[in-house]
């Protein structure tokens, strides 16, 4: 290592910072030392100058760690720079989480000088080898759309070395994966199964392969193995989640959405109540997507009419009528000018038989948009309806 490098450290305790920027300028690795207090912060610097390493926590508020990682992930400019991680949890889900989205390292706090001194030296003599370095270029060709050219030069090394890694594999797959070549790439990766079975990326890719050839089964297997191998990732858990539902398997998906809103940060449990209610709702599970759909708007009355709508069709499956109204009404204080509240509630009276009240309704909807036809038509449905004078 030279002392021209640039570091940004990302925590969100000035403490630690502090700690690091006196450890990091007693390596004399670093010209330029910069700090952010969150995730969003280095998100900001990052896209304005460039940075040789980026030690970041895991656990922050508005954006983590692992998070920061996937939107530098997405970006052709930062995809190589690498991440140490650090964080007080030692758990190995917790290091899988990071290592999946391409953490180069982590180190577990409280940790000594020579033990950071030593995981960024061995980081970067990793970074700079040879095979890194053509990884890194094979991968970006694959990135700008190139997957021919990258797949010619997979062959070469292959011809060259008699066999390729495991990652090496899967970047192939990959590869054939862009070029539409469903079936070799699905063989590339079982390829892998049969001497490594831990690499989560080649599970997920096979899962994707499996899902578009519309192999099922095989694809709700392999998401349950990168699962199994990283269990933090929320997403993935809500899509195996609704594959299992989708499937029949409704108790088994159930408990992959359970375990998010159970175990996972608080944050991530917020961010995922409306998928999970969402895929209740689909599956007809009534009464669990009414719960998490009341839990959203407690938190946040100022949600969009969509998720009061949705909570609507919930409490109605139920026959839950009079609760479905309450939740409009509530709509109706934020949002006094909607058509298709007025619209709604009059079709949850028309279910209660109240006609004369669904009438006032929907003639309130078309007040509100006279080109609303489905409120015209329920408005004549309501009046027929009515008793006739005698």
């Amino acid at each position: 290592m030279n002392g021209s490098m640039r570091v940004l450290i990302v925590d969100d305790h000035s403490s630690m910072r502090s700690v690091l920027r006196k450890m990091l300028h007693q390596m004399r690795c670093f010209e330029t030392i910069e700090e952010a207090g969150d995730g969003e912060e280095a998100w900001e610097k990052l896209q304005c100058q460039p940075y040789d390493l980026v030690i970041c926590d895991t656990d922050m508020p508005k954006l983590d760690g692992v998070e920061l990682l996937k939107r530098c992930g997405s970006v052709p400019a930062l995809k190589e720079l690498p991440f140490l991680m650090i964080s007080a949890d030692a758990l190995p889900e917790t290091v899988a989480h990071a290592s999946e989205w391409g953490a180069a390292d982590y180190l577990v706090k409280p940790f000594s000088f020579q033990a950071l001194r030593t995981h960024i030296e061995e980081l970067f003599d990793r970074w700079r080898t040879p095979e890194e370095s053509l990884f890194r270029q094979v991968e970006k060709l694959r990135e700008t759309g190139r997957a021919k050219d990258a797949l010619r030069k997979i062959g070469q090394i292959e011809e060259a070395t008699g066999s390729l890694k495991p990652r090496w594999l899967n970047l192939r797959a990959e590869c054939l994966m862009a070029l539409g070549e469903l079936e070799a790439a699905s063989q590339t990766l079982e390829k892998i199964f049969e001497t490594a079975d831990s690499l989560i990326a080649a599970h997920k890719n096979y899962a994707e392969v499996q899902l578009k050839l519309g192999n099922t089964a095989k694809g709700i297997d392999a998401l349950a193995k990168a699962d199994s191998l990283s269990p933090m990732e929320a997403e993935r858990k809500i899509h195996l989640g609704g594959l299992l539902m989708q499937s029949g398997r409704e108790e088994d998906g159930s408990k992959h959405l359970q375990a998010i809103l159970k175990e996972f940060p608080q944050k991530v449990r917020e961010a995922s109540r409306m998928k999970i209610a969402e895929l209740y709702l689909e599956s007809g599970r009534f009464e669990d997507a009414e719960k998490l759909y009341v839990r959203v708007l407690k938190a946040n009355p100022m949600e969009s009419i969509e998720t009061y709508n949705r909570l609507a069709i919930a409490l109605r499956r139920q026959g839950k009528f009079a609760d479905a109204e309450k939740y409009y009404a509530m709509a109706l204080k934020i949002y006094p000018d909607n058509a298709p509240i007025y619209h709604n509630i009059g079709v949850l009276q028309m279910n209660r038989q109240q006609y004369a009240q669904a009438a006032e309704n929907f003639r309130k909807a078309l007040q509100l948009d006279p080109e609303f036809a489905d409120a015209r038509k329920m408005l004549k449905t309501a009046l027929e309806k009515l008793p006739k004078p005698a």
